[in-house]
Formats: C-alpha cells, sequence, structure tokens
C-alpha cells in the first residue's frame, strides 16, 4: 500500500536521506535543499498498475531531471496540484509558477526542474503515458497549466486530492479507475475551458496565507509578497482589485480572531496575549484598533462573554 517516509525520524543528513526518498518515492532525480541543516518533510508515494500517486509537504528545495535519468526511467506524464506555496517549473525554454489550487502536467520523460522558494504541499499524480497517448502533443513544448474556468478542473481536484489522500482505502482497481478517469477529465479541463484569468485564484491563495500567520507582526507587504514571488505592487494591486487595501484586510482578520478567541472564553488568556497572538505588537494599540472597529473595547467583550471553566 503506502509507503511512508519522515524527516523527524532522521537526525543528520536529511537532504541526503530526502534525495534518495525523491528517487524511490517520486521518480528518479537529483535533489537540493535550500537549508540542508534545516531541512524536513514527509512524504507518502503509492504505486499501482503503472500509476503512482504522491502526497508530500516539506521545506525549501529543488528538483532537477536530468538527461540521463529521463531518458533511463520510468516515462509518466506527472499531473501536479498546488496545496501550499508555489512552484516554479522549467523544461526545455519553456517556464511557468503554479500557484495554489492550480494544477501542472509535464512529460516526464524530457528533463526538467521544479524550484520550490517556499516551504511546499503538494498533491501528484504520476499517470502512465498510454492514458494521455492521444493527446501527449500538449506537453511537447514543456509543462502546461490545466486551464481554469469549467467543472472538469474542479472535479480533477477533487480527484487528486481524494486518491493520494492516505487515509482512505482504495482498492487497486479503484486507483486505475481514478487515473483513467482523472486522465479525461484533464483532457475536458481543456476542450472546455474559458481562459478566465488567474487573479482570482491567486488572490484566494494569498488569503489564506495572510491568515496562516497573522500571529507575525512582521507580516508586512514585502514579506507576502516574497512568499509568493510577486513584487509588492503587485500584491498592492490585486488587494485594490478586489477592494481593499492590504493593510486593511491584515488588521480586520487580526482583530476578527482577537474577537472570536475572546468570545470563546479560553480559561486563563489574558488579553494582552491575545493580542501578540493576533500580530499586534502592544495592548493599547490592539485597545485602540479594536474599539475603532467594534464600538467597544476587549474588556467589554469579555464582560459579555465570561471565562468558562
Amino acid at each position: 500500500m503506502w509507503q511512508i517516509w519522515n524527516t523527524s525520524q532522521i537526525s543528520r543528513n536529511r537532504a541526503d536521506f530526502w534525495s534518495d526518498v525523491v528517487a524511490h518515492g517520486v521518480l528518479h532525480a537529483e535533489m537540493r535543499a535550500k537549508d540542508s541543516s534545516a531541512f524536513s518533510g514527509r512524504l507518502a508515494s503509492r504505486t499501482t498498475a503503472g500509476a503512482r500517486f504522491v502526497s508530500f509537504k516539506t521545506a525549501a528545495h529543488r528538483v532537477s531531471r536530468t538527461a540521463s535519468q529521463a531518458a533511463s526511467g520510468e516515462a509518466h506524464v506527472m499531473v501536479s496540484l498546488q496545496c501550499r506555496g508555489v512552484s516554479h517549473i522549467a523544461q526545455g525554454e519553456k517556464r511557468l509558477m503554479l500557484w495554489p489550487a492550480g494544477i501542472a502536467m509535464l512529460d516526464s520523460a524530457k528533463p526538467f526542474t521544479i524550484e520550490f522558494p517556499h516551504e511546499v504541499e503538494r498533491r501528484l499524480v504520476l499517470l502512465p503515458r498510454r492514458l494521455v497517448e492521444p493527446w501527449l502533443g500538449r506537453l511537447d513544448d514543456g509543462p502546461v497549466l490545466v486551464p481554469e474556468g469549467n467543472a472538469s478542473l474542479i472535479i480533477a481536484r477533487q480527484a487528486i486530492m481524494q486518491i493520494t489522500d492516505t487515509d482512505l482505502t482504495w482498492s487497486s482497481g479503484d486507483c486505475v479507475s481514478v487515473a483513467e478517469a482523472l486522465s479525461r477529465l484533464l483532457r475536458g479541463a481543456f476542450e472546455g475551458s474559458q481562459q478566465e484569468p488567474p487573479a482570482p485564484l491567486r488572490m484566494a491563495a494569498i488569503k489564506e496565507e495572510i491568515k496562516r500567520r497573522l500571529h507575525d507582526s512582521g507580516l508586512t507587504p514585502a514579506a507576502v509578497a516574497r512568499l509568493f514571488d510577486i513584487s509588492t505592487r503587485t500584491l498592492h494591486r490585486l488587494f485594490e482589485s478586489d477592494g481593499q487595501s492590504f493593510a486593511r484586510y491584515v488588521q480586520s482578520e487580526r482583530l476578527a480572531r482577537a474577537r472570536a478567541l475572546i468570545e470563546g472564553g479560553a480559561p486563563g488568556v489574558a488579553l494582552t496575549q491575545i493580542a501578540l497572538d493576533c500580530g499586534f505588537g502592544d495592548s493599547s494599540h490592539f485597545s485602540r484598533s479594536y474599539r475603532a472597529y467594534y464600538g467597544e473595547s476587549p474588556r467589554d467583550t469579555r464582560a459579555r462573554h465570561p471565562t468558562r471553566t
């Protein structure tokens, strides 16, 4: 069934360990960690009837498949669903960036490089080439993004998430059926595409990452832009097109989280600690912002929601 590797079980040489994991669990390729001393990762892999299903979460690194590895190794079409972070994919003369919720495809029979500049989480389905042979020509020039804009892509995402979920039990026959269905869905996504712009997808990913980092008082536009490898100008433009500023969005989310924590009545948690946990540098700034936004002080909110025991 599933093979699972985790660097938490390794005390040293984790990057070297992970290089072997990539070769055994995904494809023969060369791996280089951004920070070898602090590298971490978890990968699960299952191979059934020529298809391979992979789920992984790792620190920043780069994977390169050389010409000799591509020529001598297994040949699949790699279908990548980005769950978190971004990926830079290069093959031949073609370069593309994959954002969260996006799906990319590339031919593993040709050399490629994938760069993960930050922590990343992805799901992979390595399809046998026979399943995409009728339209394999789409990959002649390099990797492609599966177009947004129709139901086929939505269902394809769900199928990838389900078939790579290690908590679910799939028979070998079911895995083959899902792999075949996924191939048809991907073809349908291309043929029925409306080629919608990716801005809404980017904003959803950016907002999700901001919510994860609300506790960080250093959550600046520059810091978020670096996470998604875009300029601060582009980040501000995305928020403007969404009808709000970056600063206002972050402030409203921090205040909403603080209010939820206060109303939750967590025992023994001081308001100052809640302020810090929500990214406010000091309690006075938090109190002023909270009152301006909600029309009452944090203490007033707590008085209406007594601490639970």
